[in-house]
């Protein structure tokens, strides 16, 4: 039997982590306010559960994917979006997340959700124990962090972050233990620990692409693009070849006003790889640039490729007059 489970983290009305390109805006708007996940919304009231991805369970792999969601107010998902987390298990993870339906409500909701595949047929419950029981056999900082993330996904954030932080009194400047912190702060909304969190982890371990994507996810989150495109600027300088981060990258570019370069980086992400999402944000760029024509292009391919989108056949009747 495999095992997964889902776990809210927080929420911004209207503000999605890793989303499609909005409109450009100026690197100093205002950050969004934090409101808690609400108890009630903690788990969708029906879909799909992720299936464990056989090339992932072969490779022995397992953790979380973070999935950012923006949920209608009819309480269906109308945009999904990995944040980070293992690649091998992302698509599944978006494939469930796209299924789930959760109660109406007045406004839309915007929310970061982890989606947790473990190679066992333990409960959370049972796993918390086993990790409890390691931790007080050997209270070092490996096994206390491993506790804390334990604590983390059980729901516990306030007990992970004790034991995060009585790992690193042990262990100075351990990066598992810094990120951990880090997520568990950001549980709390305290987003500038995040942050620091973050960026002393990545002081250890700088070519660590997907941490420091979420800081850079964290960072815009905070509202101070130009510090998450710097991030991304480390990510592409290591492997220059990554499409995903790339095309982040683009998309960040747009939202700060630098339509050229965001062009530019839209149009060697679809090089590699030809994809509607990135055909919707090329077409974004466009058209913030003036260019309808070369805008309406790339829009008719981005619902000829995903034609089921709603918000790519938006932007496309818009500028073809329908």
């Amino acid at each position: 039997m495999r095992f997964f489970f889902i776990i809210g983290m927080f929420l911004a009305p209207g503000f999605a982590l890793a989303q499609a390109p909005a409109p450009p805006q100026s690197a100093s708007a205002a950050a969004p306010t934090f409101v808690p996940w609400q108890q009630e919304m903690a788990l969708p009231i029906s879909g799909e559960k992720a299936v464990y991805p056989r090339i992932a369970e072969m490779a022995h792999v397992e953790g979380c994917v973070y999935v950012s969601i923006v949920v209608s107010t009819d309480g269906l998902i109308r945009k999904a979006y990995r944040v980070g987390g293992p690649v091998l298990l992302s698509q599944s993870a978006l494939i469930a997340a796209g299924t789930w339906k959760f109660k109406p409500s007045s406004q839309e909701v915007t929310t970061t959700v982890p989606v947790c595949f473990f190679l066992t047929g333990d409960t959370a419950q049972k796993l918390l124990k086993d990790y409890q029981k390691a931790a007080g056999k050997n209270p070092d900082a490996q096994h206390l962090t491993a506790l804390a993330r334990e604590l983390l996904l059980v729901g516990s954030p306030d007990e992970a972050e004790k034991n995060f932080r009585q790992a690193l009194s042990l262990k100075a400047g351990d990066p598992d233990a810094e990120f951990g912190l880090g997520d568990s702060l950001a549980v709390a909304g305290d987003f500038d620990a995040t942050i620091a969190a973050y960026q002393r982890g990545l002081a250890i371990t700088p070519r660590n692409s997907e941490r420091r994507a979420q800081l850079a996810a964290w960072m815009e989150f905070r509202g101070d693009l130009g510090g998450a495109l710097a991030q991304y600027r480390i990510i592409l300088h290591d492997d220059p070849q990554s499409g995903a981060y790339r095309s982040n990258f683009a998309g960040l570019l747009l939202r700060k006003g630098d339509v050229d370069d965001a062009i530019e980086q839209y149009r060697q992400v679809l090089h590699e790889n030809d994809n509607a999402p990135d055909h919707y944000g090329l077409g974004r760029a466009y058209e913030a640039k003036g260019d309808l024509a070369d805008a309406l292009k790339e829009y008719k391919k981005a619902t000829t490729k995903m034609p089921q989108d709603q918000e790519f056949r938006d932007a496309y009747n818009r500028l073809a007059g329908k």
